[in-house]
């Protein structure tokens, strides 16, 4: 799946709602709407490893997510560890959906959350650092 087709596919999945508060109410759900994508597709490629038996190499994931070096497993495993990140600070979901699944930067994130770069980078690497200990734990 390419970067395109991703966002039309969100796309798709937000333009059936038309009640933004403002710009960055759409950018958010935006994000949430590429985390779907996202997450769908992996699960797709899950259900297609396990019908062949094989494992996918990185390398044949690049093709499909090119910005994402995990496999299908471990990026829906990020977005079930979404609801366990919202019970420690509600921010930290919005700053996964915007920075991992809605690529935005950091300064992009500050914007549209409202809150300086430096939180947002405070806060991603908390984030990053959880993630990675939740993952190793399952």
């Amino acid at each position: 799946m390419m970067t395109t087709d991703i966002l039309h596919e969100s796309w798709l999945k937000i333009r059936e709602s038309s009640d933004w508060r403002d710009e960055n109410h759409f950018l958010k759900s935006a994000a949430q709407a590429m985390r779907h994508v996202l997450v769908d597709y992996a699960r797709a490629k899950m259900t297609n490893k396990r019908a062949h038996n094989g494992k996918y190499s990185i390398d044949e994931m690049s093709e499909y997510l090119p910005e994402f070096s995990e496999s299908p497993e471990q990026i829906v495993a990020i977005s079930d560890l979404r609801d366990r990140l919202k019970k420690i600070n509600t921010r930290y979901k919005d700053v996964l959906d915007l920075r991992y699944f809605g690529g935005f930067t950091e300064e992009e994130a500050a914007r549209i959350l409202d809150v300086s770069a430096r939180t947002i980078r405070r806060d991603w690497v908390f984030i990053k650092a959880w993630i990675a200990h939740a993952l190793e734990e399952t």
